[in-house]
């Protein structure tokens, strides 16, 4: 039987989303992200943490700026 953790290291990372938060706010797909990051390293200027797990966190701040139609460099 498989375990499911609750533990979201975004929790522990004030300003930090994951990427199916970043997706859920962009109303995006969760992987057309981490495809950009891939092919351009960024996605729309946004570079995300990396963990040590594999996971992408992503600044909140950034993501509610690129929201607001400014441009991110």
């Amino acid at each position: 039987m498989k375990k499911v953790f609750s533990y979201d290291p975004c929790d522990s990372i004030p300003g930090k989303i994951s990427t199916v938060e970043l997706a859920e706010r962009l109303r995006i797909s969760h992987k057309t992200p981490i495809a950009a990051l891939c092919r351009k390293g960024h996605y729309l200027g946004l570079r995300p943490l990396k963990l040590s797990s594999a996971r992408l966190l992503w600044d909140a701040e950034e993501v509610s700026r690129l929201l607001n139609g400014e441009v991110l460099s």
